[in-house]
């Protein structure tokens, strides 16, 4: 069986070993002008550039003066010639502190990101829009929309259903019905019991993944379109179909109702004619194709026919390991029931573990070169959501490999054995691959729900540095938007949890060094921002003080380099808690590595 996927495993290696990293997701990467830059005259427009093609009908840009007022509505304009660019034409503007809020959905991978672009016309620019509200994650560790990775999750679910059974049936038992025909065994009532088991499954995958699928168009229009899911209209749904992610989901249904068709016409899974299991295998393959096109691996700006390549040929291991489960388990608990009338174990579970052990190796190789692709630095893995669903997801990995090792090294040699204990023991270990198989699911749907490490980063590093510290009960988190040489905004976000707290008699000070300069610090105070900006963000009131945001903004950082900059909380009858942290300010953005503390 190996040998026929040799020479497709040597491509696959030699891509892996060739390919370079990449990052996805539309993050804002250049703009004129620049965050937080001061300009005599304003230029003819605003030209923002990202990493990815924007959708046009869920992409816009205003242009805010400093009392946040509307002073032009937008929506902008893409770039016919060049669709990552988005332009708003800003000639003539009066003097004044101004931020551009933009709002983008990638035409790629379907995901809508946000933010702002402060600058000044004649005075300095306000950079303190470019910091994340109070109690907002940071983008490297945001979460995404529950349902929308509920939604996520369901659909590799059913897909696992769907399309598992196909090569279970061709690959492991039909070879397996085989060696029990030319041993002379009676296995007809068996084959009945398992190709209606196996139509059975594969319509209810399809179903299933019509109905959630129904409800994701659904949903993906609401985020588009900033709505609540309840009041999604229907032009929104309308404009989502006509993009790129509405062909690829109109051709995904089509190929699940073809894929549904072809499983009514399924005959014996153990007979000679397998025309019809390959063509449905190959509907459903084609079917998964468009899942990984539309995923981040389509996002990349480069190498990205084999990262799509290797997406699909990783979700095809991963449904052929976890879809051939559940016929697994029921092959050997009809063993268990009826071992007479059932396919002997011996022959099954090796062809099974074959199978298995190729879906192994495409899912080592291909999550290698994702691993490369999206995440590609260890302290991504800590330092991002994504990256921890990822360790997450090889932890439970790992624990589908031991079992199946159980299974291969341990049991499978006693399987000539007629011992009913044994045969239990297999269904315990089959079973715990199952519920072990669906976790994993989950986890992926959580990564493809949110940005990948390096592009979640990436988005991070545009708002500036971020340092926590803990002194006692205080935890305190200094940023620094948009932490380059020049004016920044200092924000101290400050969790006060000592006893007996009050909200009066608060101040909080700033005191900043100069790298390598041995005059005195410069010292500021910090300002409590607005209730708006220290507002609960679900809304609801609360008369806790905790937290708070003190900031300032101004030219405090005049070269590059690790400054020092001192942060003292004091309080009425109260001692005082002072932090030191040490923020890296850059004469230019670098987005390529997470702070190592």
């Amino acid at each position: 069986m190996f040998r026929r996927f040799r020479p497709a495993a040597g491509i696959l290696l030699l891509g892996l070993c060739l390919a370079a990293p990449a990052e996805a997701h539309a993050n804002l990467i250049r703009s004129i002008p620049a965050a937080g830059a001061t300009l005599d005259v304003a230029p003819a427009a605003l030209v923002l550039e990202f990493t990815e093609d924007l959708d046009p009908a869920f992409t816009r840009i205003e242009l805010l003066g400093s009392d946040g007022v509307t002073v032009l509505p937008g929506p902008g304009m893409i770039d016919p010639a060049q669709p990552t660019i988005l332009r708003l034409p800003i000639a003539g503007l009066a003097k004044g502190s101004y931020s551009a809020a933009w709002r983008v959905r990638s035409a790629e991978d379907g995901h809508t990101l946000s933010g702002s672009l402060p600058f000044g016309i004649g005075i300095a620019a306000d950079p303190t829009s470019l910091l994340p509200a109070l109690g907002e994650p940071d983008p490297a560790k945001a979460w995404p929309d529950p349902l929308d990775a509920a939604i996520r999750w369901l659909s590799l679910v059913f897909v696992a259903l769907a399309l598992g059974g196909l090569p279970f049936a061709l690959f492991v038992w039909r070879p397996a019905a085989a060696e029990a025909r030319r041993q002379e065994l009676d296995i007809e009532a068996a084959d009945r019991a398992m190709l209606r088991l196996l139509r059975r499954t594969v319509l209810f995958g399809c179903a299933g993944l019509i109905a959630v699928q129904l409800g994701f168009l659904v949903q993906q229009a609401a985020l588009a379109a900033g709505h609540p899911l309840l009041h999604v209209e229907g032009h929104a749904v309308m404009a989502l179909l006509q993009g790129r992610f509405g062909h690829l989901w109109l051709l995904r249904i089509a190929l699940t109702v073809c894929l549904a068709a072809l499983a009514r016409g399924l005959s014996s899974a153990a007979g000679t004619d397998t025309r019809r299991w390959s063509l449905a295998l190959v509907v459903g393959a084609a079917m998964v194709l468009t899942i990984s096109l539309g995923g981040h691996g389509a996002a990349l700006a480069d190498g990205r026919g084999l990262a799509v390549a290797a997406d699909w040929l990783h979700m095809m291991a991963m449904v052929a390991w976890l879809g051939g489960l559940p016929p697994l388990w029921a092959a050997i608990a009809a063993s268990r029931r009826n071992p007479q009338h059932a396919l002997p174990l011996q022959w099954l579970i090796p062809k099974y573990s074959a199978m298995a052990m190729l879906c192994v190796v495409l899912l080592a190789w291909t999550g290698i070169l994702s691993y490369n692709r999206h995440v590609g630095q260890l302290n991504l893995l800590a330092a991002t959501t994504y990256g921890r669903a990822l360790t997450v997801k090889l932890a439970l990995f790992a624990l589908l490999l031991a079992l199946g090792a159980i299974n291969f090294l341990s049991l499978s040699r006693r399987l000539r054995q007629t011992d009913d204990a044994l045969r239990a023991r297999f269904g315990q270990t089959v079973a715990g691959e199952v519920v072990i198989g669906t976790l994993v699911l989950a986890a992926v749907g959580l990564m493809t729900a949110i940005a990948p490490s390096r592009a979640a980063w990436q988005a991070q590093a545009q708002s500036g540095g971020v340092e926590r510290a803990t002194s006692g009960d205080v935890e305190l988190t200094l940023r620094v938007a948009p932490g380059l040489v020049g004016d920044n905004a200092l924000a101290l976000d400050v969790t006060d949890s000592r006893p007996a707290v009050s909200a009066d008699g608060v101040q909080v000070l700033f005191r900043i060094s100069a790298p390598g300069r041995a005059d005195g610090p410069l010292q500021i105070e910090a300002l409590a921002a607005p209730q708006s900006e220290r507002a609960d963000p679900s809304g609801a009131a609360s008369e806790s003080i905790e937290p708070q945001r003190f900031q300032a903004h101004g030219n405090f950082f005049t070269s590059p380099g690790t400054w020092r900059v001192e942060a003292i909380l004091r309080r009425q009858g109260m001692n005082d808690v002072r932090q030191l942290f040490t923020p890296d300010i850059l004469r230019e953005p670098d987005a390529t590595m997470p702070p190592g503390r």
